[in-house]
């Protein structure tokens, strides 16, 4: 364990809501005059690929705290309990906690052990919270009993709404072995569950855990501006539109935090209060930049210095650079941290995550950009010093059109100029024409759903540019060799055009609706013959991204002798109702009729994995659509 203390476990958790979880870990780093001797462990989920990457933005943040570590939810029963086990006492908060007032961690440990008949420490509660928010009633004080260093004790049998309210998870404070063998045998899988689940059996505790512990004025409220969990229609939020999840996440994207400094020594009058929020930094500070250059890295590190200082020294300078580290295995993160030390002066920011793919990478980067505009660079190619200047300049300029491509200067290996031809959908269908590394409305990727991680052989850029087309944008071409693309053996590229009918096969099953039915029959018959390098990439990417529909399509067309054949396809869409789910779920299931198969389909709402894990039953089939589709 990191922490100094084996004894003490603080664990978040957190959902879609790294903008408040930063706030919280900062608050608490802040007044908590001991942090740093305990483990605190973060376990979050998230529902987009742009919260997920904020969080490994936040991890990247806090690595620096050997104390600190973020694990993501897979089953959030399993997790709670492989993380809590090892620990005698444990610290619950949640995301929306913000911490006013000084306290030590060893006072709170050291009470504990001397009422060995408290429940717990209720860091929320004290003489100031006379009102309950989720009952929207105001609430009687307990009779207080002052024990020592400002800490008081009552007993809450006989209390009323939060007072009587004492096994939560927003930020108390319990034995372990009180609550473990509790959370062993209940049936929860987030917190709300969780934290209903333990209410329902508190008379198991009436008895010989009477009494409960608080500061004398509240430690730390909770601020609920918005909803993220779907379980408890009781939970409460501000509603105000610029505090949704996703608000806050593109005031994050922008280099805004909220203003912990604003709430020292504030004290509320519930456990949760709504107030506003305060953030840092003024208009200049946090403003997009009009581009964002995403550069992904995988085992190129020996180039990314050329592709970042081609970026450097552009004429225009409104720009940010996301370097995306794809779990490269080769020095990239040790190159990217010096470059953005060397270039301070510049926007340039560091993503690490796991390998996924170069589509997935573009992804990632582009999910925490803030530009409007958008630029895709390899690490291994540069763009000339007037690129951003002279393509910036055609978009502002016409706004009829959506994207610009230059002409390519090649260097390297060979020395010549590629000059573009006209883009159309017609063309497109048959011949890539842009280069990936060509300027775009941010709208243009979330219209297509971001780049596709099906296209593992290459030619991403050109799948990308044909579903722009299908969607009505349109491609303006600057006749000037702006982009320079580094001729080497052995890149993707290469591959792409040695296996050109395969690329091509792969982009006429995503977009079926732009083919005759003989080209799509050819495409399978490719897919279906494929050599035994694409199959082995195939079942690489499958592993990476388990639950891409289109995925599945290819492997069951490439092993059709592995499509099961069943009566009866339950189909079964969902979107943020998790419960719900569960509940249809389990009345197919129970069906005397069995020769069936479920499908359940996630239009890009909260993960659902682990409703779907509770079940193991083989006859379910679970797809994740990366954008919403209704």
């Amino acid at each position: 364990m990191a922490g100094k203390s084996k004894e003490t476990l603080i664990l978040i958790f957190s959902r879609n809501r790294a903008m408040q979880l930063d706030a919280t870990l900062r608050s608490f780093m802040l007044h908590c005059r001991d942090f740093n001797e305990y483990d605190i462990h973060i376990l979050y989920t998230t529902s987009s690929e742009q919260h997920n990457y904020q969080y490994d933005q936040l991890s990247n943040e806090y690595s620096k705290y050997q104390n600190i570590k973020f694990i993501q939810e897979r089953n959030f029963k399993s997790d709670v309990l492989a993380l809590t086990a090892p620990y005698e006492k444990l610290l619950f908060l949640v995301d929306d906690n913000i911490f006013v007032r000084d306290f030590r961690m060893s006072e709170l440990e050291n009470l504990l052990d001397e009422h060995q008949n408290a429940i717990g420490i209720s860091l929320r509660l004290g003489r100031n919270t006379d009102y309950c928010y989720s009952m929207r009633a105001s609430q009687r004080f307990p009779k207080f009993i002052q024990i020592e260093n400002g800490y008081l004790s009552f007993d809450w049998t006989n209390e009323e709404y939060d007072f009587g309210y004492p096994l939560e998870l927003s930020s108390s404070m319990y034995r372990v072995a009180d609550i473990f063998r509790l959370m062993t045998v209940i049936d929860f899988h987030n917190p709300n569950t969780l934290e209903e689940y333990l209410w329902q059996n508190i008379s198991d505790y009436r008895d010989s855990l009477k009494e409960l512990i608080c500061y004398d004025r509240s430690l730390t409220f909770c601020i609920p501006v918005n909803i993220v969990q779907m379980t408890n229609p009781n939970n409460r939020a501000l509603e105000q539109f610029n505090y949704s999840a996703d608000d806050l996440a593109d005031l994050f994207t922008q280099g805004k935090r909220i203003d912990i400094e604003k709430y020292i020594e504030f004290t509320p009058n519930a456990c949760h209060q709504e107030v506003d929020l305060f953030f840092t930094g003024d208009e200049n500070s946090s403003k997009k930049p009009v581009v964002s250059v995403i550069i992904p890295c995988y085992n190129q590190a020996e180039y990314l210095r050329d592709a970042v200082e081609s970026v450097v020294n552009q004429t225009y300078k409104d720009w940010e650079c996301i370097i995306v580290n794809d779990g490269s295995p080769d020095n990239t993160s040790e190159i990217a941290n010096r470059l953005i030390n060397e270039y301070k002066q510049f926007n340039i920011k560091l993503l690490e995550k796991e390998n996924g793919g170069l589509s997935d990478a573009r992804n990632a980067g582009i999910a925490i950009s803030g530009g409007k505009y958008i630029l895709p660079l390899d690490s291994d190619d540069k763009i000339a010093p007037t690129y951003l200047e002279e393509t910036v300049a055609v978009l502002e300029k016409n706004p009829d059109y959506d994207i610009v491509y230059v002409d390519e200067q090649n260097f390297g290996e060979t020395n010549h100029i590629h000059q573009k031809g006209v883009s159309t959908l017609q063309y497109l269908m048959q011949n890539n024409v842009h280069d990936y590394c060509s300027l775009y409305r941010r709208e243009v990727w979330a219209s297509a759903g971001g780049y596709s991680v099906v296209m593992f052989i290459g030619g991403e850029d050109w799948n990308f540019w044909i579903a722009a087309a299908k969607s009505g944008f349109k491609s303006y071409h600057l006749e000037k060799p702006l982009f320079m693309y580094r001729n080497r053996a052995g890149t993707m590229v290469e591959t792409t055009l040695a296996k050109i009918d395969e690329v091509r096969s792969h982009i006429i099953i995503q977009q079926k609706d732009l083919f005759q039915e003989n080209e799509i029959q050819k495409a399978k018959e490719i897919i279906r013959t494929m050599p035994e390098s694409s199959s082995q990439g195939l079942m690489k990417v499958l592993q990476k991204h388990p639950h891409n529909p289109f995925l599945h399509e290819f492997y069951f067309i490439w092993k059709p002798e592995e499509v099961r054949s069943v009566k009866v396809s339950v189909i079964m869409p969902t979107y943020n109702r998790p419960d719900l789910l569960g509940i249809a779920i389990q009345s197919v299931l129970l069906q005397t009729f069995s020769d069936f198969e479920i499908i359940v389909v996630n239009d890009f709402g909260q993960s659902v994995k682990d409703v779907i894990g509770k079940f193991d039953d083989k006859r379910i089939n679970y797809l994740e659509h990366t954008t919403n589709k209704g």
